[in-house]
């Protein structure tokens, strides 16, 4: 053998030992990524070769009003499935009796039902999609388990159709949601189960009756909402819309007491029953999305703090001439009107923004701004327990765009954006002693589970005695000027606002405006706070003649369904 064949073969065996070499080594990367790096993923793929789980849905909680009439309910819908593994591994003698009882039960003919299941594969075969609750009886009492068996499949129905629609939402096919539904999805949602079928023994000896972790349905959930005050509130703000040829507003009603919402309702609004035959738009609750320059209600909270502060009395008096120049920009009352020598009563009673403007100038910038940032919670959120809250806004000094006339715009409700439940749980405060409630929805979750942060109070946002002496003058705003928003024999507080909607850009359009008016009642123990907003009305503008008279419909409906006494009376006892 010569030098060079001897150096070929051995140039064979290295080349052959390289090739042997790098096969073992790829073998143990990849005996080390499946034992060790994937062993669980491994283990899963084994476990599915010998076994199949099947989920058991839990049954969804219902949702009730406060006084336990049913808002959201998932009825029952039982399906029947087959298992053809199953069936296939029984005697001859089994397998008829398995056909000719559920073939009767089902409304099958036995040769239709037995093709099904001698033709189908593993444990799960749909055979019905829905059946009645007493063929589903029947068919549990013949003992067929687990050849057919029932799956219970519920379907979400709202009794009251578009009633409270955006306060409850909708639970889609994904188990996303919006409302209630959305917010409080983890505690109606439940725990699934599971059933548990063994593979290769399956039929012969072993496994032949499957492991079954029970669901555990969903807790039910109690609203502090008033079913009968709900249709109340959504009955006037249809009619109110209707009268000013608009399509939105907003209604809230709350229990300054306690931060509970009575009633909250917005147009438009959808049938949570046929929710996906609306724009998505429409599913957001504009009482707490819709933020909109509220104009002259707010005029209570900077009334509020300069009374509180000390800076200004009942007895103090301002000059309202009608127009006024402020940081070189003239400021004029909406009904152009000069007022004269004025009281802190007479500013709210006139509505008077000269007037107003002179009262944050007397408390200054600082103490305005803590008061409606701080104390009132003007851009922040409620902390209310419904999903996409906005916050809206306000300007402080030392923000980008922030000047002095802000001061004064602000004062009357212009410049800045709050909504609904913002002003109404601002307001509440006031009726209630200065002391501010969590607004909420939910009275109770059942079940055992825990529910979100619970309600409670938040802060005192101004002493009792400046409450008390705020109330007394939006009385008198509701007996003097606004005699629109006045039930007979009640004493009743509350303020108008007529804003003008911002413009894209340019200047705002005078006839274009959001009439409301936020009220409550009866003063010397309020059970009610009132918030009634009406977008762009086509017939009038003002609050008081728009809004104010929606409060007094619904507050004299409400004195009467809650039994509240006169104030004559309340006063005597």
């Amino acid at each position: 053998m010569t030098v060079a064949t001897i150096e070929t073969h051995r140039r064979r065996l290295l080349l052959v030992a390289t090739l042997l070499l790098a096969v073992g080594l790829v073998l143990t990367i990849r005996l080390v990524q499946w034992q060790v790096l994937e062993h669980e993923q491994m283990r899963a793929l084994a476990e599915a070769q010998h076994s199949t789980k099947i989920e058991i849905s839990p049954r969804r909680g219902t949702i009730r009003d406060r006084n336990g009439r049913v808002l959201a309910i998932s009825l029952r819908n039982d399906q029947v499935i087959g298992d053809p593994d199953f069936f296939k591994a029984q005697m001859p003698k089994a397998k008829d009796y398995i056909i000719s009882t559920a073939a009767t039960i089902l409304d099958m003919t036995p040769g239709d039902l037995r093709a099904r299941l001698e033709s189908g594969e593993g444990h799960y075969l749909k055979l019905k999609n829905s059946i009645p609750i007493t063929a589903s009886k029947k068919l549990n009492d013949a003992g067929l388990s687990p050849a057919i068996v029932i799956e219970r499949q519920d379907r979400r129905v709202y009794p009251s159709g578009a009633l409270l629609a955006h306060t409850l939402g909708f639970i889609n096919s994904r188990g996303e949601g919006v409302g209630i539904e959305g917010s409080y999805n983890q505690q109606l949602s439940g725990v699934p189960g599971f059933k548990l079928f063994e593979g290769e023994n399956y039929g012969q000896g072993l496994g032949n009756v499957p492991s079954i972790t029970p669901a555990q349905d969903g807790a039910d959930i109690t609203l502090t909402v008033d079913l009968n005050i709900q249709y109340m509130a959504e009955r006037e703000l249809e009619r109110a819309l209707a009268a000013e040829k608009t399509l939105t507003g907003t209604i809230v009603i709350v229990n300054p007491k306690t931060g509970e919402i009575l009633a909250m309702a917005g147009r438009p609004t959808f049938d949570p029953n046929q929710y996906d035959n609306v724009p998505v738009s429409v599913y957001n609750n504009p009482v707490i999305s819709a933020a909109w320059e509220p104009g002259s209600i707010v005029k209570i909270l900077t009334m509020a703090a300069a009374l509180d502060t000390g800076k200004i009395s009942p007895r103090s008096t301002f000059v309202d001439r009608g127009s006024m120049t402020y940081h070189h920009m003239i400021i004029t009352n909406m009904d152009k009107k000069a007022n004269g020598t004025i009281t802190p009563a007479q500013i709210l009673q006139y509505s008077s923004n000269v007037g107003i403007v002179q009262v944050a100038d007397v408390l200054s910038t600082t103490a305005f701004y803590t008061y409606m940032r701080a104390n009132f919670g003007i851009g922040s959120r409620t902390g209310i327990d419904l999903p996409f809250e906005v916050e809206g806004s306000i300007r402080l000094p030392g923000d980008p765009g922030w000047n002095p006339v802000d001061l004064a715009t602000h004062s009357y409700g212009q410049g800045m954006a709050a909504t609904p439940i913002q002003m109404t749980t601002a307001v509440a405060a006031i009726a209630n002693k200065g002391i501010m409630m969590r607004p909420h929805v939910v009275a109770g979750v059942q079940g055992g589970l825990e529910s979100p942060e619970g309600p409670g109070p938040l802060r005192r946002v101004v002493k009792s005695e400046t409450a008390a002496t705020l109330t007394d003058m939006l009385v008198s705003v509701v007996e003097t000027t606004v005699t629109q928003a006045r039930v007979p024999g009640y004493r009743l507080a509350g303020k108008t606002g007529t804003a003008l909607i911002p413009p894209p850009e340019g200047t705002y359009n005078p006839d274009e405006t959001i009439a409301s008016f936020i009220g409550y009642g009866p003063a010397e123990d309020p059970r009610f706070v009132i918030l009634v907003r009406i977008d762009r009305p086509q017939v009038h503008q003002t609050g008081a003649d728009v809004a104010a008279p929606v409060f007094r419909n619904i507050a004299q409906w409400l004195l009467a369904y809650l039994k509240i006494p006169p104030s004559d009376q309340q006063t005597r006892r």
